[in-house]
């Protein structure tokens, strides 16, 4: 073999190992930041999971779900009260009131902290035979169906029906959303939320909603409309990660990439905000819950950045996220690979 052709070959196989690296790095980043993604639970949510665990008195967390359109994040408030005047109503339909029967409640909600379940539940049918449209009965036996019985899709309609009488009520739209994802009924759940959005084309929460779970069902272009209208009302970083996703699946990088850096910036302020103010209930778990979605939106950043051919921008990221979170992705992405590659 001539000197000229030895060395021909040894670049050619020096340019195939590069590439090879280049490609494992890629599929690394890529996995990586697919497990890691996830929206930071809202204090409600992350309580009906862990309610048993927590002891929480059943009667705060279903008093918390429905009026949970008043205790959302403090900027949402502005955008809660304008909704609730846009929302459209049917004729003749009554206001919600979800503090009707209030002592038959407190009774069944006493016997569920109490272990008694089954006389909670009865006694809650009871007040939904006198008044079907009570929110915090329908809610509290969606509960019981999550919780206690292991049932969610017997929650279903509970909580379908909780969120037709108050569709500003975001937690329980969250939760439904996520039961039909879960349950694999993702196409009635877009259908179901896209019935009251009709109704209320001005709740930005149910827009998040029906984006959230099309996203799911991969359909991203149809996804997109709904991101950028609940977006245009309400810019959580949680919601910008969700769109920013969005975008990177239909080829648009470069939106893709502006999103998650403007929620990776909302994030940051609301973590050093919280830790100025010292604010009630924020835990090291919650803070250590943000570090991780940081982490997970920069990666997804340098995945952006290897499909643009940005490389070295790329490599730049993942070892600030290695940084951040330490040896931990290599492990997750070990102990998670064969449910990832699913």
């Amino acid at each position: 073999m001539s000197v000229s052709m030895h060395h021909e070959h040894s670049s050619k196989m020096g340019g195939f190992i590069a590439s090879l690296v280049f490609f494992m790095l890629s599929v690394f980043v890529t996995f990586g930041a697919l497990f890691l993604y996830r929206p930071l639970p809202s204090p409600i949510a992350k309580h009906i999971k862990t309610e048993k665990k927590l002891r929480q008195p059943r009667s705060l967390l279903v008093a918390e779900m429905s009026n949970a359109f008043l205790i959302e994040e403090k900027a949402h408030d502005n955008a809660v009260s304008k909704f609730a005047q846009m929302s459209q109503k049917t004729a003749g339909e009554e206001e919600p009131n979800p503090m009707t029967h209030h002592e038959d409640l407190d009774r069944a909600m006493a016997l569920v902290d109490g272990g008694k379940i089954k006389e909670a539940l009865s006694l809650l049918e009871e007040i939904l035979q006198k008044d079907p449209n009570n929110e915090m009965a329908l809610i509290e036996i969606g509960m019981i169906y999550i919780i206690d019985f292991k049932s969610p899709q017997k929650a279903m309609g509970y909580l379908e029906h909780a969120l037709r009488i108050n569709p500003l009520n975001s937690v329980v739209a969250s939760e439904l959303s996520e039961l039909y994802t879960t349950a694999r009924m993702g196409e009635q759940g877009i259908n179901f939320f896209k019935n009251i959005y009709e109704k209320n084309p001005a709740n930005h929460f149910l827009a998040s909603e029906i984006g959230k779970m099309l996203s799911s069902e991969k359909r991203y272009q149809e996804a997109i409309p709904y991101l950028e209208g609940a977006l245009s009302q309400e810019a959580s970083p949680m919601l910008r990660a969700d769109l920013a996703a969005a975008y990177a699946r239909t080829g648009h990088s470069e939106k893709a990439i502006l999103e998650y850096k403007r929620a990776i910036a909302q994030e940051e302020q609301r973590i050093h905000k919280e830790q100025v103010d010292g604010e009630f209930g924020v835990t090291s778990q919650m803070h250590q819950d943000s570090k991780e979605v940081i982490a997970t939106m920069n990666l997804a950043i340098a995945q952006e950045y290897f499909k643009m051919g940005r490389e070295s921008e790329a490599k730049e990221l993942v070892g600030n996220v290695k940084r951040l979170v330490g040896d931990g992705i290599a492990k997750i992405y070990q102990e998670n690979k064969d449910r990832i590659f699913e």
